[in-house]
């Protein structure tokens, strides 16, 4: 989880599982409106998280949560299979 464009880039280049926060305005590399919503054509390991309106970080930071979140259940659902 990052908002530094060199580590981001880095990571996803390396195949890492990457979020990057971002504000309303982002760079270009960062494609606004997608049919994928919060992926880049770039690299697949990367999911974006940005503001939808400008200034509102409280929206980016429970979406970020909330995927953490998700991750922890995945993670332990995979630990319970025999």
């Amino acid at each position: 989880i990052t908002i530094d464009g060199v580590v981001a880039h880095l990571a996803s280049a390396m195949g890492k599982p990457t979020w990057v926060i971002l504000r309303y305005a982002g760079d270009w590399r960062y494609p606004r409106f997608r049919a994928e919503g919060s992926k880049t054509p770039w690299y697949l390991s990367m999911k974006l998280f940005r503001q939808v309106v400008p200034g509102d970080w409280k929206t980016v930071f429970s979406d970020l949560l909330l995927d953490i979140e998700k991750e922890q259940l995945e993670i332990k659902e995979q630990e319970d299979i025999p």
